[in-house]
């Protein structure tokens, strides 16, 4: 009996630390705003009024992290989970930040990277960001197993 409250003891302790450092490495990392919109499509980005954002998570901790990116208008849901062996972020893009995508996919992926990286040998959990179009087709994603020496984006 005390094995399985020990044991749950240590996975409630590696989900909070887990959680902890991928809302510490997002928060680090600061908004993705509209001041990154690529230059050559300013009155895309401003002339188009922002859509509404939706915030999930899996505790309030990460609801929180991810009502922070849902400002600057680049997207529509954001959604932070963890648990004792994952952690987790999808981002569906915005229409007018969909529209730029092309031109502003390898600076997103070159930030996330090495927050994946970061989160994965802090927490020593696998870690996964994926970007998604409007429509929902995954559009890019950084993969890091705790396992692995490195994080891969694409």
């Amino acid at each position: 009996m005390e094995d399985a409250v020990e044991r749950n003891r240590r996975q409630n302790r590696n989900i909070v630390i887990g959680i902890g450092a991928l809302l510490v490495a997002l928060l680090a990392l600061g908004h993705f705003t509209q001041d990154e919109a690529p230059s050559s499509s300013p009155t895309v980005w401003s002339a188009e009024p922002d859509e509404p954002c939706r915030a999930e998570g899996n505790t309030a901790e990460a609801k929180a992290a991810a009502q922070n990116w849902c400002g600057g208008g680049v997207f529509t849901t954001v959604n932070f989970s963890a648990d004792e062996n994952t952690a987790v972020g999808n981002f569906q893009l915005s229409r007018k930040a969909y529209r730029v995508w092309p031109e502003m996919k390898a600076k997103v992926l070159a930030q996330f990277g090495p927050v994946a990286t970061r989160v994965a040998d802090q927490a020593g959990v696998n870690v996964a960001f994926s970007f998604h179009s409007p429509d929902g087709e995954m559009v890019a994603g950084c993969v890091r197993r705790r396992s692995d020496n490195e994080t891969v984006c694409r």
